[in-house]
């Protein structure tokens, strides 16, 4: 018997048969999309992770590319199609109007300071607002730090202490928490996106930007959108529509 994408019946295998060879060339986007999707009255969910989701894109548009143009819909869209720039007035938490970067965002130039005890713990993490990787630090308690383990399994583990060893860390947490400390400070700018306007979005940031936050704990590695193929479709063709064609920044 051959295997037609009719007679596979879970989105999951559809998406796994969409993706062998050719199969997708020649066919419309938002059909590719539809047919490997699952849907709730309110929104639609593919079992892909976002750069699963791009390379699924990917995929159809390098077997598409000699008519690109007309393969996204098979009919046109009643309804206007805008890519998720950042545009507002000012930063939202500064008031300011911010300057233009080399890069051609508009971002917040607020600089504000920090007081923080001398020892601390440098990290770092990707701001969603200014869309950086950006500094952050914590204070670091010297005498309950190395209670605290990272195990294989991920959690945190603090170890048991007997009614002795107790009383002494009570008494060491006691000092460090009332003496006073050596006070470093820091200097933080905010940068926070204001507009974005004049950028080609990539593809992988358009999603992101429209991706809904996941409904259940278990649900981090699913895609889930306002919407169905038909418009997902209709956003990557806004994409490919841009000055500066990105999969990803």
């Amino acid at each position: 018997m051959i295997k037609t994408l009719e007679s596979i019946s879970l989105p999951k295998e559809r998406q796994k048969y969409l993706l062998e060879g050719k199969t997708m060339q020649g066919q419309y986007l938002s059909e590719c999309l539809e047919s490997c999707r699952w849907g709730s009255q309110t929104t639609c969910m593919w079992e892909m992770t976002i750069p699963q989701l791009v390379d699924f894109i990917d995929k159809w548009k390098k077997l598409n590319d000699d008519n690109i143009e007309n393969r996204f819909n098979q009919s046109k869209l009643t309804y206007k199609i805008e890519l998720p720039h950042i545009d507002q007035k000012e930063c939202h938490n500064h008031n300011n109007k911010g300057t233009k970067y080399l890069d051609g965002t508009i971002r917040c130039t607020y600089v504000y300071f920090l007081e923080n005890r001398s020892f601390f713990e440098q990290l770092k993490a990707k701001d969603p607002y200014t869309q950086t990787q950006v500094q952050d630090f914590i204070e670091q308690n010297p005498i309950l730090k190395d209670l605290l383990v990272k195990t294989k399994e991920g959690y945190i583990k603090v170890y048991r202490l007997s009614c002795e060893e107790n009383e002494i860390l009570k008494e060491l947490a006691a000092e460090f928490q009332y003496k006073v400390p050596n006070m470093t400070k820091l200097g933080y700018q905010c940068k926070e996106i204001i507009s974005d306007k004049a950028l080609s979005l990539s593809l992988e940031t358009i999603i992101t930007r429209l991706k809904l936050p996941p409904s259940a704990p278990w649900n981090y590695k699913n895609s889930e959108f306002p919407f169905g193929g038909i418009t997902l479709a209709g956003y990557v063709e806004k994409w490919i529509d841009q000055k500066e064609v990105k999969l990803r920044d």
